[in-house]
């Protein structure tokens, strides 16, 4: 009844509207008909004044003429007639611009009638949108006032509890407090929310209150249940041209579960089945290709590509591959050839195929042995066995900015690598958190490596009996510093944090002399360093650098997963009745996605596999052998036995 009306006082709008044109367009006629008339008239009476004119000039003439003959004289035009002429060019002159002003107005004239022709086109167009747009408005106000009846009636059944005076997903934004799952699944199918949200907080939280079979068993039941509809409405005659809104919803749940969380998919292989009888039950090609390229896409693994994968090095940086020391490393004492000693030093092979190797060969001369013997005590190794050691590339080897381009490659794939569902349930700390959580603790176990590579990096260098075992720990230590520095240029804040747990670990924290020997520019550095990860006011400083800072980053996942425990200590997953804590699952969903918006950004550095895989390579000492080599760097004052300490 709504829609009529609004029809029928549409309807008498454009009557109005089309009376008002035809009155205005007569009005116009008639003043251009007066227009016309008038200046045929003033048309006419010029040519008739001119002809009169022209008739009485020339009669004028002939009898002047006669009297200048019969007087003897020439004729010659007297000054009186020039008034008169004069007289006739003014009127002349009067008449073309009236002649040109009715012209204007003429062309006035025209510009209004196309004018008035234009807006009574839009005047058309507007009412046929108005139209529609009433349609929709009075279909909007149906659904809307339908709606809370039926979240009334879900609230008295149990099925949901909503805050007080709020209806079940509000469109205006007010919270839901919990749902049953079938009440949850219902509204991510509803055709009418958009909240696309909700789909991405369902989709990761949902094996923490229900099964991936039960999700699809209500899916393929809304979809039959839809199809049943649409199916009897053809029969009827009255059959829609489109798929309905719920149909194509359901499509778009699939693909989006499918691309986000093929492993679903993967574990359980019916779930494939079902979607596969979807497709089959599809009358629209379009929808059923949407799904079947999102099949084909995971299956070929192209679906999700990684920071690794998508990263474009065309325009990267180009790597620094000289050693910026002036210290001559081991690896460049091998390689001169000047003779030792009366023998000559021959040249060895690069780090590549020396690393790991041994480093005294028993069949080299007494010049070689002379020089790795002065190896060994520029490095601080006490016997052959440490050699390999004492040539295998150092820190000081390489340009820190370099090396925190490479463990920034190396961890931001790591990260990539991280699924959402990884941090969902407290899923790293479970019994079969192998399983659930891999990429997680390969990450966790990465940053415990890198601590122990810069720990060991520190502790290698020994007294050799002087003071330059200590500067050269020094130099070491400041070369650590710059490089974590670089690795907060490049928002690497996960590299940060494993530089200021190496240089606040046990074993290097002791080193009080070393730390006395750096520069007072380095430790204003690592000290800002320190401040920028420190855990103070719940990590609040790290937190507004992750906010402030664009991509790409790699975060401190540590913080995140804290935030998650507290998360699940403090909030119960079911409210009473049994309701799934919907609260609960948006505040987990939050925290995992904030750390999967920065995994879509891939660095654009080039990565060179030379110092990635020393990095990855290194040897690092356990914690028990670092602690020992940080005393015997520096001995305990008042001596005493090497007790171990942790990294």
């Amino acid at each position: 009844v709504r829609v009529n009306l609004a029809e029928s006082a549409l309807h008498r709008q454009d009557d109005h509207h089309q009376r008002q044109l035809a009155a205005l367009s007569a009005r116009h006629a008639d003043q251009l008909q007066q227009v016309v008339t008038r200046c045929s008239e003033v048309e006419m009476s010029f040519l008739t004044y001119r002809q009169n004119a022209t008739a009485e000039l020339a009669e004028l003439a002939v009898l002047r003429h006669e009297i200048s003959r019969l007087q003897g004289q020439p004729y010659s035009a007297s000054r009186r007639e020039q008034p008169d002429v004069q007289l006739l060019q003014t009127n002349l002159a009067d008449i073309e611009r009236d002649k040109l002003r009715i012209e204007e107005q003429l062309k006035h004239s025209e510009n209004m009638r196309v004018l008035l022709e234009r807006e009574n086109a839009e005047s058309r167009a507007e009412l046929a949108r108005l139209r529609g747009n009433v349609r929709e408005e009075a279909i909007k106000q149906f659904e809307e006032a339908r709606r809370p009846s039926l979240d009334e009636a879900d609230a008295a059944a149990g099925a949901v509890a909503a805050p007080k005076k709020t209806a079940l997903f509000d469109p205006e934004g007010r919270s839901l407090r919990g749902a049953t799952p079938t009440k949850l699944i219902e509204h991510l199918l509803d055709p009418t929310a958009t909240d696309s949200l909700f789909m991405q907080t369902f989709l990761l939280t949902y094996p923490s209150f229900m099964t991936g079979r039960e999700v699809m068993n209500k899916i393929v039941e809304m979809h039959r249940r839809l199809a049943d509809k649409s199916a009897a409405a053809g029969r009827a005659g009255s059959a829609p041209v489109h798929q309905p809104p719920g149909v194509l919803r359901v499509v778009n749940t699939l693909k989006y579960w499918m691309e986000g969380y093929w492993s679903d998919f993967v574990d359980d292989a019916s779930l494939l089945e079902d979607v596969h009888a979807i497709m089959a039950r599809l009358t629209d090609d379009t929808l059923a290709g949407i799904l079947r390229n999102a099949i084909e896409r995971r299956k070929s693994g192209t679906a999700a590509p990684t920071a690794s994968t998508d990263r474009n090095t065309s325009t990267a940086p180009r790597p620094i591959l000289s050693r910026p020391t002036s210290r001559p490393s081991a690896l460049d004492l091998l390689s001169l050839t000047p003779s030792l000693g009366g023998s000559t030093i021959p040249p060895q092979p690069s780090s590549a195929s020396t690393a790991g190797g041994d480093g005294a060969s028993h069949d080299r001369s007494s010049g070689v042995r002379a020089t790795a013997s002065l190896l060994r005590s520029l490095a601080g190794v006490d016997d052959a066995r440490d050699t390999a050691a004492a040539v295998r590339p150092r820190i000081l080897e390489f340009d820190p900015l370099e090396l925190a381009r490479q463990l920034t490659l190396i961890e931001a794939d790591l990260f990539a690598r991280v699924k959402g569902r990884e941090f969902v349930g407290l899923a790293w700390t479970k019994e079969d958190k192998a399983e659930r959580a891999p990429n997680l603790l390969r990450m966790n176990q990465w940053s415990n490596h890198v601590v122990h590579w810069l720990i060991s990096e520190l502790v290698a260098v020994r007294d050799t009996g002087g003071s330059g075992g200590v500067r050269l720990r020094a130099q070491v230590l400041e070369r650590v510093i710059v490089f974590g520095q670089c690795l907060d240029k490049l928002n690497n804040l996960n590299g940060v944090k494993e530089v200021t747990a190496a240089l606040q670990s046990s074993c290097v924290f002791r080193l009080k002399k070393t730390r006395e020997a750096v520069g007072s520019k380095y430790l204003r550095i690592h000290n800002d360093l320190v401040a920028s990860v420190s855990s103070e006011l719940n990590y609040k400083r790290f937190r507004q650098r992750v906010l402030s800072a664009s991509p790409p980053l790699i975060p401190f996942p540590g913080i995140y997963q804290g935030d998650l425990m507290f998360v699940d200590t403090y909030i119960k997953d079911r409210l009473e009745g049994g309701l799934v804590n919907v609260q609960k699952q948006q505040k987990v969903a939050n925290i995992v996605l904030e750390l999967q918006a920065y995994q879509r950004t891939p660095y654009n550095l080039e990565p060179v596999p030379e110092i990635q895989e020393y990095i990855r390579g290194y040897a690092a000492l356990t914690d028990d052998a670092a602690y020992a080599a940080s005393l015997a760097c520096e001995p305990r004052v008042g001596g005493g036995g090497g007790g171990g300490g942790g990294a």
